[in-house]
């Protein structure tokens, strides 16, 4: 009797090691791969301040990325120039909001088609109880203009070595800079301008805008790595990322945000 209840146990004891060892296993056959996303305070395509996860419309995109290829999402918040450095880097994957130029296309690649599509300018904003005017590209030779750092606007105004721009790391303080008189000036995208400074709580009411603009189809990219470019996972993200923009997948996300669908044929 003895030499069966032992031998009940020793099978018991096999079959229960078997199982623990399958669970194991099937538990890291395909564990979730992750993908990190950088991420700065930029509404309204990210929101990054005190809540437990950063949110906007990048973010539920690459939300729903996640759910369809089945990988982590790693937000990492971090200042707009530190976000550039990181993705050309190789340390952050994933970032959005980009305005192509060809030395931007040399450190990472666009993914296509562009989620933001704007047919809109860049305006140049001044406080409201001041003189100044400017009413073509060449008065503002002589302004001091407040631009977030490491940001592409139009190009005539990006190469101009002869303007006075006050680089700052975000564009809260590219307001601040404007309302605190220490800038002449502050450019920024008119479409969604008066709508990010009223979420930032900032008085858009003690600005004004100036007669010159520059008008263009602005388009916003997402933009990965090169070196997350050369994974295998990298092929089916922007694969997965095409088909779900031509299936109108994203415009849903881009209406609740007040932003026009993607045009797919905006390359």
């Amino acid at each position: 009797m003895n030499k069966l209840i032992k031998h009940v146990q020793f099978l018991l004891s096999a079959m229960l090691g078997f199982y623990a060892f399958s669970a194991s296993c099937n538990t890291n056959i395909n564990p979730p791969q992750r993908v990190t996303l950088g991420i700065f305070h930029s509404p309204p395509y990210s929101y990054v301040d005190n809540t437990s996860r950063p949110s906007g419309l990048l973010i539920e995109v690459l939300d729903m990325m996640a759910e369809e290829l089945n990988f982590s999402l790693q937000i990492i918040p971090c200042p707009f120039t530190r976000c550039l450095k990181m993705v050309k880097e190789g340390k952050v994957d994933v970032l959005g909001e980009l305005i192509y130029t060809p030395a931007r296309a040399k450190d990472f690649d666009f993914l296509r088609p562009a989620y933001m599509v704007l047919h809109s300018s860049f305006v140049f904003y001044a406080l409201n109880n001041s003189n100044l005017t400017v009413q073509n590209y060449a008065e503002l030779a002589d302004k001091r203009i407040a631009v977030m750092r490491g940001a592409a606007y139009f190009s005539k105004f990006d190469n101009d070595p002869m303007l006075q721009k006050v680089e700052v790391d975000t564009e809260r303080i590219v307001v601040e800079m404007l309302l605190k008189g220490r800038v002449d000036l502050a450019i920024s995208v008119e479409v969604t301008a008066d709508q990010r400074m009223g979420i930032l709580n900032q008085p858009s009411g003690l600005l004004k805008k100036l007669e010159y603009r520059y008008t263009d189809e602005i388009m916003g990219h997402v933009v990965i790595s090169k070196q997350f470019a050369a994974t295998p996972l990298a092929d089916k993200f922007q694969a997965t990322y095409k088909k779900l923009a031509e299936q109108g997948k994203f415009d849903d996300i881009l209406k609740s945000y007040h932003l026009p669908p993607i045009r797919l044929a905006a390359k």
